[in-house]
This record gives structure tokens, C-alpha cells and sequence, in this order.
């Protein structure tokens, strides 16, 4: 009952967090938003409608969807590190660490959070897409599916953030590299490009664009995409959890958490 408490509070005050400081949200999204603009204004959606031997009329939402797994991916990956990363570097870590809730179960229940927000951000862009003719509203349920689809990539990537989250123990600080990398998947993915080799598929949210895109074209659940899409999200996180978990041992035992 008190790590359910727990959980609960946890929650709880980082929603309220959330709502009560605005800013952080207005500047995401406004970086997501406008990422987003570009991607319609750069991208006129011929290589992707090809691809998926789709309409003309159904290229926009397919890069809509492109561009949801990538941001909520970007979320999942950018904030795990950064969270761990400033932890470690203010002397926060070690008192969390000792929580009746493990380190990795309250970077989980920040993440549901981060979750909402990208959600609220979503809402937003689906608004302007259909404000401005790329989104019909017929199309507004397979959207909210998309949100269920996607949030085994969201653990896949939270996954990785761990391991990140593990490096940043040492080192304290991981500067903006994590923001960088986050952010250069929207390149070397399938969100803009398609037709790469399969060998993408390692990183954690590439599958599920491809399922996602090739049964909103086609109807029909590519099992075999699904289940690699899973089991490489379940990999990244078992990695995460493993390499984050050593890392904090390690650090325990050579580390500096008693100078903190």
C-alpha cells in the first residue's frame, strides 16, 4: 500500500507540476509545433504516399504519423536522460535512490507525465492540421490509435534513456548531446525518409511507423512488423534497465555519492 501511495503521490505532483508552470510547456510546444510545420512545408509527402502505395490525399496523415512516434519518442529518450543527468549533477540522486520507490520506477512515473504533455502537444497539431485542409476529422480515430500503438516505442525509448540516464552518472552531465541525438532521429529514421534498410529498425519507434502507416493504408496488421516492433522495445528497455542499474552500483561502490 505505501509504494502505491507513492506512486500515486508522485504523480500527482508532477501533473500539478506541469499545469502550475506553463512555461516549459508553451516553449514545447512550440518546438513541436513548428517542427511539425516543417515537416509539411519541406515534405511534399510523393516518397511517402509511393511507399505505402498510398493517395495523394492520405500522404499528409502518414507524415502526421510519422512525425507522432518520433516526438513522443524524442520526449521519452531527452527527458529520461535529462532527468537523470540533472540529478546526478545537483546532488539529488543518492536521496531519490533511497526512496521506497526505485529510481528507474520514478523516472516511469515522470515519463507518464511527459506523456500527457505530448499528448496536450498532439491535440494542438491535430487542430492546426485540420484547421488548414491535411486532416480530416474522419481520420481523428485512427490518430488516437496511433497513441496506443506507439507507447510500446515510448518504453523502447525510455529504455535507451536509461543508458543514457547510466553514463550520466559518472560523467554528471551529458551537455546537449542527448538533445542532439534526439533530435537527429527525425533524419536518419523513417519519419522523413523511407525505403532505408531494415537495419533501422533497431531503434525503437522505426517499426512501429511502418505498422502503423501500412494498416491505416491497407486495413490489415503486419504481425510480424508488430512483434518486432515489441520485442526490440522490450530488448532496449531490459538493456536500460540492466546497464542503469550497473551504473548505479559501480557508483555506489567507487563513486561520490557520500561527497554530495
Amino acid at each position: 500500500m505505501d509504494y502505491l501511495n507513492a506512486c500515486i503521490g508522485t504523480l500527482k505532483a508532477n501533473i500539478l507540476i506541469l499545469f502550475k508552470y506553463k512555461k516549459n510547456l508553451v516553449s514545447e510546444l512550440i518546438m513541436f509545433t513548428g517542427v511539425y510545420l516543417a515537416i509539411l512545408m519541406l515534405n511534399d509527402s510523393s516518397a511517402v504516399t509511393k511507399f505505402y502505395n498510398a493517395s495523394v490525399a492520405e500522404g499528409p496523415i502518414l507524415l502526421l504519423i510519422g512525425y507522432m512516434f518520433w516526438a513522443f519518442s524524442d520526449m521519452a529518450l531527452s527527458n529520461t536522460a535529462n532527468w537523470i543527468s540533472t540529478d546526478a549533477k545537483v546532488g539529488l540522486l543518492e536521496p531519490k535512490v533511497q526512496s521506497i520507490l526505485p529510481y528507474p520506477v520514478q523516472s516511469f512515473l515522470l515519463l507518464l507525465v511527459s506523456i500527457l504533455e505530448t499528448f496536450i502537444i498532439l491535440l494542438v497539431v491535430v487542430s492546426i492540421s485540420i484547421f488548414i485542409g491535411k486532416v480530416s476529422l474522419l481520420q481523428i480515430p485512427f490518430i488516437f490509435l496511433s497513441v496506443i500503438i506507439l507507447l510500446p516505442s515510448v518504453i523502447g525509448m525510455f529504455g535507451m534513456g536509461l543508458i543514457f540516464g547510466g553514463f550520466a552518472i559518472k560523467e554528471k552531465s551529458l551537455g546537449n548531446f542527448v538533445n542532439l541525438f534526439a533530435g537527429a532521429l527525425i533524419i536518419f529514421s523513417n519519419t522523413l525518409i523511407v525505403g532505408l534498410p531494415k537495419i533501422i529498425y533497431i531503434i525503437p519507434f522505426t517499426s512501429g511507423v511502418d505498422f502503423t502507416s501500412n494498416l491505416y493504408v491497407s486495413g490489415e496488421m503486419d504481425l510480424s512488423l508488430l512483434g518486432i516492433n515489441l520485442f526490440i522495445n522490450a530488448i532496449w528497455l531490459i538493456v536500460g534497465l540492466l546497464f542503469f542499474n550497473y551504473s548505479l552500483k559501480k557508483e555506489k561502490s567507487v563513486g561520490s555519492f557520500d561527497t554530495f
